[in-house]
Formats: structure tokens, C-alpha cells, sequence
């Protein structure tokens, strides 16, 4: 049933009763003194941003289901983070999204003499100028927190990422809008992925991947998700050693360029989407890892492969953002809840 803004407030004592937006900062264990920010819809969507780390998202979970897969790591403080080869792992905490980014991600390397270290650094920032709104407008009640988080090193890049993260009152939907502007003087590279982390009951061998793909890739040099291409949208229960999968899927868009992709759990009858700009972000990349203990599928919208800047230098497919530059990226989470949901979107996808 549909309220106004005056119907719902004769009901309640405050709007909080329904949806709010709670500050918080952790005090226990390796995430003490990250900055979070809770946030209620009312529609049963929960999930907290972490100002804290990169403005990315953590903890998700609808109607208590859990939506978001969580590492081992657990969310880390910027002060545990650890640049060299892959040792970026031990402070990755997974979450609804974490951010890959801004100068390079995916594997290390060596780029014309300076060593990377994988996915970046973007992630393992603290945001400034946070702010966060909580307001009408009409018979709608918006929540929405904004940071900036900034990426620099004298006689090197100096880039700064303006996100804001937004939803409403009854709404199970989560906007996403970054911009990424180049302050400095000098052409640098520009690498983003959005690691997209979806976990256990979402993930299940009930659930299945749909997207309108006109291309897929299987990584290079992973031999396993070479000989299982044709099955790259099914998935299995846990299995212990399971070496991961992973995936290019190029996608087919609307007129504008906007694209879908949607994970769809059969016997729950629910599932999520991610719904994204192919003209912004180029590849959709799938991580499947069904390894006891790990158990998650990423959906992965990037502008850029994974095999290391060097090797994107080396091909030609290494974007770069230039001096006063600005380029917007963004993205769309979205929960589907019974059939007519999921068939609206399947849909849609069909038609793409």
C-alpha cells in the first residue's frame, strides 16, 4: 500500500521508526576506528557503507538473508593494508562491493619499472568531507551518504573519487555514482572495478547467472574455466581445492549503453542485480569460487581486464584519464523478491 509523506508520519513517532541512516565506529578487533554507516530502507535492505575504507560497502542482507559475502579477513583497518604482489588479500574484507582502483587493479606487476601490487589502492583510503542526508521530497524519503576519497603521491598521480551512495524509504535498491577527477598536470593511468561480492544462501548450485552476453572470455591461463565456458552460468555447491573461475563477459546494451546482469536463486524464488553503463565500464567480469570456506561469485563491472596494467599497456586496452579530466561511473544493486521481479528483469535482459 502506498502512503503519503502525511499519512506515514500520522502512523509514526519518527521516520527512524522505518528507515535510517546510523553512524558508527568499530571498536574491536582489526577494524577499530573504521567509520561506518548503517543503513534501514524499511523494505527488509540493510547495508552498511564504510567511510572508513574507500566509501565502499560491507554488510548486506534483506528480510535477514544474508546478500553479501564476507572474507576471512573481516573488515581491516587502512592501517593493516599491504601493498607488495598479492598481499593485498589480507586486508580484502569482500563486502557488497569493494572498489578496485584508481591507477591499476587486477594481477601485480611491474609496469615500466614501478611494482603493483593487485587491485589497488583505492579501497584501503579514508574518505573525507562525509556527509550524509536524510530528507523528504514530496511524499519520498531519501537517505544518501557522500565522500571523497583521495589517491596521491608527490611527482605521481593525484586523483580524487567523489562517490555517493543512495536509496528510499520502501525502496530495495542501492545507487552508486562515482566521479573520478584528475587534479593533477599529467595524463595517468585509470584502471576501475567494481568487485561486486555476492555470498551463501544468495549463492547456491539453485542459482543461476543471466546477462545479455554477446561475448565470453574465459581468463587467460586459467585452464579449468577454459574447459567449462559452456557453464559458466551455473554453480555448484562447496568443494574443497576448487580453483577459481573467472570470466570476460562483454554484455549488450539499451540505446544508452545501460546493461544488466542478475543472479537468480530458483528455490528461494529471489535474487539481485547489478545494473551498470557498458559505455563507462567495457568488461563484466564473473569471479566463481566455490571453494569450502571461500564460497562466492563476484559480478565485476570494470573498464579494464585483469592480467596486470602491464600487460593492459602492452594490448592497447589501458584507459587513462586526463590533466582536469572528470569521468562518472555508475552502478545500480538491486534486490528481487518473488517471481514477478525476477520476470521483469529476466525480461528485460532478454530484449537487451
Amino acid at each position: 500500500m502506498e502512503f503519503t509523506k502525511r499519512e506515514l508520519l500520522a502512523r509514526m513517532g519518527a521516520t527512524a521508526q522505518l528507515a535510517s541512516v546510523n553512524e558508527y565506529i568499530m571498536v574491536d578487533g582489526n577494524g577499530a576506528g573504521v567509520r561506518a554507516a548503517e543503513f534501514r530502507t524499511g523494505s527488509g535492505l540493510n547495508f552498511t557503507v564504510l567511510p572508513g575504507r574507500g566509501m565502499d560497502i560491507a554488510y548486506c542482507d534483506y528480510k535477514g538473508i544474508p546478500v553479501a559475502w564476507m572474507s576471512p579477513s573481516g573488515i581491516t583497518s587502512p592501517m593493516y593494508y599491504e601493498e607488495p604482489e598479492d598481499r593485498w588479500l589480507r586486508s580484502f574484507f569482500g563486502g557488497l562491493l569493494t572498489t578496485c582502483g584508481l591507477t591499476y587493479c587486477g594481477a601485480d606487476c611491474v609496469d615500466r619499472g614501478e611494482p603493483l601490487g593487485v587491485h589497488g589502492r583505492i579501497s584501503n583510503y579514508t574518505a573525507e568531507d562525509v556527509g550524509i542526508e536524510r530528507e523528504w521530497f514530496c511524499d519520498q524519503y531519501n537517505m544518501s551518504i557522500k565522500g571523497k576519497v583521495r589517491q596521491a603521491s608527490l611527482y605521481k598521480e593525484n586523483l580524487i573519487l567523489s562517490r555517493k551512495i543512495s536509496t528510499k524509504l520502501g525502496q530495495s535498491i542501492i545507487c552508486i555514482s562515482d566521479s573520478v577527477e584528475n587534479l593533477g598536470f599529467d595524463s595517468q593511468p585509470l584502471m576501475m572495478l567494481y568487485h561486486i561480492n555476492f555470498g551463501w544462501p544468495i549463492v547456491s548450485e539453485n542459482t543461476r547467472l543471466f546477462a545479455p552476453i554477446r561475448e565470453s572470455i574465459p581468463r587467460p591461463g586459467q585452464r579449468d574455466a577454459e574447459a567449462e565456458i559452456n557453464r559458466y552460468s551455473e554453480f555448484i555447491g562447496p568443494e574443497e581445492g576448487y580453483m577459481e573461475r573467472c570470466y570476460y563477459h562483454h554484455l549488450n546494451g539499451d540505446g544508452n549503453g545501460s546493461t544488466y546482469a542478475a543472479m537468480i536463486n530458483e528455490s528461494m524464488n529471489i535474487g539481485v542485480y547489478v545494473r551498470y553503463n557498458i559505455n563507462q565500464l567495457f568488461n563484466l567480469v564473473e569471479w566463481k569460487q566455490m571453494r569450502s570456506g571461500i564460497y562466492s561469485v563476484g559480478i565485476e563491472p570494470s573498464n579494464c581486464y585483469l592480467e596486470g596494467r602491464d600487460k593492459s599497456r602492452e594490448d592497447g586496452s589501458l584507459q587513462f584519464i586526463e590533466p582536469g579530466e572528470v569521468r562518472d561511473f555508475d552502478i545500480e544493486i538491486g534486490i528481487l523478491d518473488g517471481k514477478a521481479e525476477i520476470d521483469k528483469v529476466i525480461t528485460l535482459i532478454r530484449n537487451l
